[in-house]
């Protein structure tokens, strides 16, 4: 594991260095309910697996300052979004993208718990950005949102805390690399 933040932590200072994209530093929430800002740790493999197409749409949840949209960029999605609670990393999320010059991403400052377009999205990113309440209140939203659109709704849980909250709704565990778990719920027409 310090093999890889080593590594993660070298490459963020490269792209800040000569890129001037900013994914550095931890930011510590004073609300309870968040976890604060660390940056994901590299997610291709887990990426590489899913075989992702152009129908396939990401959304990050607790984006922070964009890394995992940056990673994402990298695959074929029809559409890559981030939504964060805190202003000050949307922004910096926002000018991280900027330098990308990629369409396909857009940058959200709202409240997950609120935030209206899960439909829109059939995979999604979770690296512990709420307390397990939050969570049980986002993943219920993102089960409504597929009685909405029918379809197989996937998520790589990073850090995964609290697995037993995706677990009691249904999700299965199709691969975990001790960082990183990839969960699954396919449409169950008792939801329905």
């Amino acid at each position: 594991m310090y093999v890889r933040y080593f590594k993660k932590v070298v490459f963020l200072n490269i792209l800040r260095i000569f890129k001037s994209i900013d994914f550095t530093g931890r930011i510590e929430s004073d609300n309870e309910e968040l976890r604060g800002y660390e940056g994901c740790y590299p997610v291709s493999r887990m990426l590489d697996s899913l075989q992702i197409s152009e129908q396939d749409s990401v959304l990050d949840i607790g984006c922070g300052k964009g890394m995992f949209l940056y990673y994402a960029k990298r695959y074929p999605f029809r559409l890559i979004s981030g939504i964060d609670l805190n202003a000050q990393l949307v922004s910096v999320a926002r000018r991280n993208m900027s330098k990308l010059s990629d369409t396909r991403i857009d940058v959200w400052h709202c409240d997950a718990r609120t935030f209206g377009a899960y439909d829109k999205y059939n995979i999604f990113f979770i690296n512990n950005p709420f307390c397990k309440e939050v969570l049980c209140e986002v993943v219920n939203r993102i089960i409504d949102s597929q009685r909405q659109n029918m379809r197989r709704i996937t998520v790589i849980y990073q850090f995964p805390y609290h697995l037993d909250v995706f677990a009691g709704l249904g999700f299965m565990i199709k691969a975990d690399d001790g960082v990183n778990v990839i969960l699954e719920r396919s449409v169950v027409f008792d939801d329905v």
